[in-house]
């Protein structure tokens, strides 16, 4: 995707710190979303191309987007490539807008800011990784519920690949601790991008909790990612 005509030229030292946060966020999110673009997303049906250019325009007004809180939802069956949309987004805001990338659960310590430049952090979990962490939050000597919560509501923009559990729904005390972060970013206008392994909005209310589907709903743009699977297609 094609800089945005209102892009300020940047400086050398500007564009080396941005490639160096680009290559924290693929360390940060795997290996595998290095090659990961909106270019190199595979477009076959019309479905597609409206979900690629759904994200694609949701980049191109980012910094409105990011004023008004506006969350993002990618739902749709597993390996749809909801996923390579995401990072794309995410990967877009670090080249294109100086996004700083706050690592949240990985143990990767990402690059400090530059001095003196005021940053949008960007910070990237999956539900695993995520719950794991709620879970450890009560062994002893690790952080606490509070401290949990804080880590999810601190980056300006919260980027979460697949909340829920591969079968089922969360617990009542996840939904709930879910909620206690969505309920901050969303009071503070700090948006959540988020991919989902559903296949309706019924089922995203039914599995991830009623209250959390509609805090991450209101105001947001709703991608439907509904076609066959990259990768049963290449098995």
């Amino acid at each position: 995707m094609n800089p945005r005509a209102d892009e300020s030229p940047i400086s050398d030292r500007e564009k080396a710190w941005r490639c160096r946060q680009a290559e924290s966020l693929i360390a940060l999110c795997g290996e595998r979303y290095a090659g990961c673009r909106f270019a190199t997303f595979e477009v076959t049906t019309d479905a597609q191309r409206e979900a690629l250019a759904s994200v694609q325009d949701f980049a191109g007004h980012l910094d409105d987007n990011l004023k008004a809180g506006a969350n993002l939802i990618l739902f749709g069956p597993k390996g749809t490539g909801k996923d390579h949309l995401l990072f794309s987004l995410m990967l877009y805001g670090v080249i294109h807008d100086g996004f700083s990338v706050l690592a949240v659960d990985s143990g990767y310590r990402c690059l400090p800011p530059e001095p003196d430049k005021p940053r949008r952090s960007i910070s990237w979990t999956n539900g695993m990784d995520m719950f794991r962490r709620l879970r450890d939050s009560f062994g002893s000597g690790g952080d606490s519920e509070s401290d949990w919560q804080t880590s999810y509501t601190r980056p300006d923009v919260l980027a979460i690949s697949d909340p829920l559990p591969p079968v089922g729904a969360l617990t009542d005390f996840q939904k709930a601790a879910l909620f206690g972060i969505l309920d901050v970013r969303y009071r503070r206008l700090r948006p959540v991008w988020l991919t989902a392994n559903v296949a309706s909005g019924a089922e995203l209310d039914e599995r991830l909790g009623p209250q959390n589907a509609d805090r991450l709903r209101d105001g947001a743009v709703v991608v439907r990612c509904n076609w066959d699977s990259y990768r049963r297609a290449r098995a």
